[in-house]
């Protein structure tokens, strides 16, 4: 699955699903790029075919990371998988709030399927 630029993806798809972190507390710079990268961990792992892009938009109280799906279901899947929830408002939208509890679930995730992913050595 490629990796877009965030300009370049919803520029190309206008409709894209997103998926919106919401990161509490606010962190560092090196904190929010660790963050980013475990979300691009576990998008590379379900690898939906279409692109994906992210983005941080650091805010004075708030900081989200922002995930965007070339294809809203690859987004619902994803949203499913960190449990977002549906904006009601907008159908192809989905946030969650990213504390230390969530990072610690999702970095168990992707260890989990890192030790699924490899074949065992005899």
């Amino acid at each position: 699955m490629p990796r877009m630029e965030w300009d370049d993806l919803v520029e190309r798809h206008p409709g894209s699903g997103t998926v919106h972190a919401r990161i509490t507390p606010v962190r560092g710079s090196r904190y929010l790029r660790g963050l980013r990268s475990l979300l691009h961990k576990l998008m590379e792992k379900d690898a939906p075919a279409a692109a994906y892009a992210t983005k941080l938009a650091p805010g004075e109280d708030v900081t989200e990371l922002l995930c965007a799906f070339a294809e809203t279901a690859h987004a619902e899947a994803f949203a499913h998988r960190v449990g977002a929830d549906r904006l009601k408002a907008e159908a192809h939208r989905w946030h969650f709030e990213l504390d230390a509890a969530k990072h610690v679930q999702l970095a168990g995730q992707v260890e989990e399927l890192e030790r699924n992913r490899k074949p065992e050595r005899t």
